[in-house]
């Protein structure tokens, strides 16, 4: 039926109609055993493949359809809705959904969760492997901005990440006192406690005040104490003192969380009646 000229294939994806082709191989001798390769076509997709012979006429009809099934391909997109939320002040709670289907290229088998303390750079960053979301970030600094990012993985190897999603884990005590405390006489019944703040690495939240505890340093008891419920306040004068007294004067600070730790004391004398 005409002079025969080669073969035409034609594929088409299953899935994806507007994803197919067709290719012309040119033969002379219409019995000759041909391999040829398709290229180009999408990881871990089933194509429909047909050929047909071809005369200096036309077609002839095509074969009856194959189904052959591409290999898994390393994954082209990253999972998406990446989010995190403190679980306490030392751990985070990511979560996110899986890549779009068609950026899978094979069956997903866990993924790559990736972090770091914000600023410090790829020397601090930390890698683990889960099979699914959520995953827990354990043993992280307090009150400190990690940023994350999450791949999926597959047979093939590892895709790209997601883009970084920055999250904060939880408050905590300061782990520190106020420092640099100093107090000074203001006059025979007043004493003025002077501070600088809980050094930022201890503070482990947002500092809300301070409470400054006081007592006679030669032995009148109880401890009394003033609340200072602001956090930028730096200094306070305690009024109704003994004259001439020898004071133990020790700070706290304090987040939501709660009261952190003591300093030292610091001891100061009221002044002499009259000055």
């Amino acid at each position: 039926h005409g002079i025969f000229a080669g073969y035409k294939i034609v594929y088409v994806n299953t899935a994806d109609q507007s994803d197919r082709g067709n290719v012309t191989v040119e033969r002379d001798v219409k019995d000759e055993s041909i391999d040829f390769e398709l290229t180009d076509l999408r990881p871990y997709t089933i194509y429909q493949i047909t050929v047909s012979p071809q005369t200096l006429e036309g077609d002839g009809a095509p074969s009856t359809p194959i189904f052959v099934h591409t290999d898994d391909g390393v994954p082209t997109g990253f999972p998406l809705n990446v989010q995190g939320s403190p679980m306490n002040s030392t751990a985070l709670l990511v979560t996110w959904q899986e890549p779009p289907q068609e950026d899978q290229n094979g069956i997903i088998t866990g993924y790559q969760v990736q972090f770091h303390p914000q600023g410090g750079g790829s020397a601090g960053m930390s890698t683990m492997l889960v099979p699914s979301s959520p995953a827990e970030l354990v043993h992280l600094q307090k009150f400190t901005l990690y940023d994350v990012n999450v791949a999926a993985v597959n047979s093939k190897g590892v895709g790209p990440p997601s883009p970084i999603v920055t999250m904060r884990t939880g408050e905590d005590v300061p782990a520190a006192p106020p420092s640099n405390i100093t107090a000074n006489n203001v006059s025979s019944t007043e004493l003025e406690v002077i501070w600088r703040p809980v050094p930022q690495k201890y503070q482990n939240g947002i500092v809300l005040g301070y409470k400054v505890m006081y007592r006679r340093a030669d032995g009148e008891y109880p401890i009394r104490n003033v609340t200072i419920n602001n956090g930028s306040q730096l200094s306070h004068v305690l009024k109704g003192l003994k004259k001439y007294g020898p004071y133990d004067i020790r700070l706290l600070a304090f987040t939501v969380k709660g009261e952190g730790n003591v300093s030292e004391s610091v001891f100061c004398r009221t002044a002499e009646d009259g000055e």
